[in-house]
């Protein structure tokens, strides 16, 4: 402001407070090695006195601080990823000793050292199952990652889908076990359990494939059943909601937001179900834009891009399926 004097900046890129620069010239004060046996090198009680404290100083010139690590005891392995590995893991066995096999022979036409000693140098997690190489701790050798698990083949570049995973999100759809049940259960078998996020995910691709093979499977069944016919003569309908009530006054019309009815044929007495209609007014990102204020309608025409609901909100369930 005009009239005062303007503040000036005495302190520049880099400058240190003079007690700071105390501190570090204590710290960084090299000890006297003058009385010692041999000169240059510290003697053990040197290296107590200084490791009393935070750090340790450097011999040199240089005077740079360093930290002292205990070595090993010879004859003792160490383990550097021994706390990730404590828990059980779903691996392949034949895999498993394929990959110990491997180890073993690729070291020894290495020649490296005369008696290796092999443990899970790192792993890589995929779902429920992982990835892991070998290392010897004798010396540095280090297999490539290894897959534990059968891979499913497809047609697709990339990493194929390993078939545990698959499976595990196929049995998932036939119980009424969830994501957060899943992780539970295998937690408590010590088992570490995939992210919530993979499962659904994958459990999404899975779905779809499922759900292709129920309306073929049906086709099928429909067309053994009517024989020379083009169509099945009597067809039983049933549908459940996610209701007990018929109205609420939270949402407009019908209580439901949820239903699933099944067509079941009577011409045979095998009553194969031959239809499935599902019904969901229920999405999460449409219901996240209107608070944002966008005019988004999830179950029509004018629904957002990737929305989870095939029903309008204001049309009853199970009244055009």
């Amino acid at each position: 402001m005009p009239g005062k004097r303007q503040h000036q900046n005495l302190f520049k890129p880099g400058h240190q407070l003079w007690r700071n620069r105390l501190k570090t010239t204590a710290a960084t004060k090299v000890p006297d090695y003058s009385n010692d046996d041999q000169p240059g090198q510290p003697s053990t009680s040197h290296v107590q006195d200084v490791t009393a404290g935070v750090g340790v100083v450097s011999p040199d010139s240089s005077g740079q601080p360093y930290d002292l690590r205990s070595k090993s005891k010879a004859g003792t392995q160490e383990n550097p990823v021994t706390g990730k590995l404590g828990s059980m893991r779903v691996i392949h066995i034949e895999k498993n000793a394929n990959m110990w096999n491997s180890a073993y022979q690729g070291h020894i036409e290495l020649g490296t050292c005369a008696r290796p000693h092999f443990h899970v140098g790192d792993e890589r997690k995929i779902g429920l199952v992982v990835q892991q190489k070998l290392k010897c701790a004798n010396c540095d050798f280090v297999t490539p990652f290894h897959a534990l698990y059968d891979e499913r083949d497809t047609a697709k570049r990339g990493r194929k889908a390993a078939v545990t995973n698959v499976a595990l999100c196929a049995g998932m759809m036939e119980t009424a076990i969830g994501a957060k049940g899943l992780q539970m259960l295998l937690a408590s078998m010590d088992i570490v359990p995939p992210a919530r996020t993979s499962i659904n995910k994958l459990a999404r691709k899975v779905g779809g494939e499922i759900e292709e093979l129920s309306k073929k499977d049906m086709q099928k069944k429909a067309k053994e059943v009517a024989g020379r016919k083009r169509k099945l003569k009597y067809v039983s309908m049933d549908a459940c909601y996610n209701s007990v009530t018929r109205f609420n006054n939270k949402k407009p019309g019908q209580a439901a937001s949820q239903a699933i009815a099944t067509a079941i044929e009577t011409d045979s007495t095998n009553k194969y179900i031959v239809g499935v209609a599902v019904q969901n007014q229920l999405c999460w990102r449409g219901s996240f834009l209107r608070n944002k204020g966008f005019e988004v309608e999830c179950g029509t025409a004018n629904a957002h891009f990737d929305c989870a609901a095939n029903h309008p909100v204001v049309t009853p369930c199970v009244r055009d399926a």
